[in-house]
């Protein structure tokens, strides 16, 4: 049947669409979207990045790998983090050529990492632990038990304070005595660009290695590696808060790193730049070095591989006993 072109005109004419090819794809995007929502995959009460927006789900040849589609006009990006029900979804890949649709790949998330940024606030982000299995084809890799690891993770405002070195806790383990002990992972390289394709991709990945856990510094309780907890002479709600925003959990010989801490008033957002801070690090060791200046403080350690696997706690309050003690382990490397 011929195309009726004075129809599609008229229609045009009445839209104001700016090409008949602009009403074609309007058309089709209506017609898509009908289809879709009456999908047996279709997730109207899904979230992506905490908020509501409805996609569909299709299940392909292994069960922690999905094909993703966005309704017309909505949005996809690699990084984003999918809810459906109990279940998270990291995008990892998107074809947003399709002018009628955006479409992608996702991966089931199988681990709630969870991590501080130099306060005691603990954040928590579902990602994807990967020995190869996600990454690669199951049946062209051998997966052995010294593979190396990836992380992947949305990049947001909090993943982006990740460092080489960080260490991050998987599980909870038993050790060769019977006791419980943190299953740890440090970081070896983060990436947030070679895997992010396009405007608005957001994936983070990191490689990472197996670390050793430390209980003098990790926290079984919340699952948390290099742990900030406060202490001092009363509870929290006696003393105002603190917190050291700028810190690394370890620093290599021969380099040094600068501290930093931020004293906040009652409301515990307003930051009060007139408190005089007081740094301590203990214990002392030979060849680490402190040059407190005012609310930071420079860490030196000199080039002695005797220092290695060295460690000290960096404490700071307030001169005038009004703010809770901050602690901060640290290890040289």
């Amino acid at each position: 049947m011929a195309l009726d072109i004075s129809y599609f005109k008229a229609v045009q004419n009445a839209t104001g669409l700016s090409s008949i090819q602009d009403l074609i794809v309007k058309d089709n995007k209506t017609r898509l979207a009908s289809d879709l929502i009456t999908s047996i995959n279709y997730k109207p009460s899904a979230t992506r990045n905490g908020v509501l927006q409805p996609i569909v789900l299709v299940g392909g040849k292994t069960s922690y790998k999905s094909t993703i589609v966005a309704l017309p006009d909505d949005s996809l990006f690699v990084g984003d983090l999918i809810s459906v029900g109990t279940d998270n979804w990291l995008v990892v890949e998107t074809s947003n050529t399709n002018p009628i649709q955006k479409t992608g790949t996702a991966w089931l998330c199988n681990q709630l990492f969870k991590f501080q940024n130099g306060t005691t606030t603990i954040v928590g982000k579902y990602g994807v632990l990967d020995n190869g299995s996600y990454s690669y084809d199951a049946d062209s890799k051998i997966i052995t038990l010294d593979s190396g690891y990836t992380i992947y993770l949305p990049y947001d405002n909090d993943t982006e304070k990740l460092f080489v070195d960080k260490r991050l806790a998987i599980n909870v383990v038993y050790n060769k005595d019977g006791a419980l002990e943190l299953s740890c992972l440090k970081i070896n390289a983060a990436d947030s660009v070679s895997k992010s394709y396009g405007t608005g991709a957001h994936l983070l990945t990191l490689d990472v290695e197996s670390s050793a856990y430390d209980p003098t510094k990790d926290d079984i309780s919340n699952m948390v590696c290099n742990y900030i907890s406060i202490s001092g002479g009363g509870s929290t709600g006696e003393l105002l808060p603190c917190s050291i925003t700028t810190a690394r959990s370890s620093i290599r010989t021969g380099t040094s790193y600068t501290y930093a801490v931020t004293f906040y008033k009652t409301d515990g957002v307003t930051v009060d730049d007139t408190v005089v801070a007081v740094w301590t690090v203990s214990p002392a060791i030979t060849g680490v070095t402190s040059t407190p200046n005012g609310n930071s403080i420079k860490i030196s350690v000199t080039s002695n591989d005797d220092l290695v696997g060295s460690t000290f706690v960096l404490s700071v309050t307030d001169s005038n006993g009004l703010y809770n003690t901050v602690t901060y382990g640290v290890e040289v490397i």
